[in-house]
């Protein structure tokens, strides 16, 4: 649920950039920033815990 919310998040942010890009101009580099860390926590919540990659080891034995 969250990933979804992040990821809508972060294309809304990047549209409203694209569409009226003068607005952000002073805010990019923060903005850039934000992206990063929302897209980078995105990737953390998906990733697969510790036991997850060992049953998926185990289950390949």
């Amino acid at each position: 649920m969250i990933n979804i919310i992040l990821t809508d998040a972060i294309k809304r942010i990047e549209n409203e950039v694209k569409t009226n890009p003068d607005d952000y101009a002073d805010l990019d580099a923060e903005l850039q920033v934000l992206l990063l860390r929302m897209k980078a926590f995105r990737d953390f919540i998906n990733s697969p815990t510790l036991e997850q990659l060992e049953k998926l080891d185990s289950d390949k034995s």
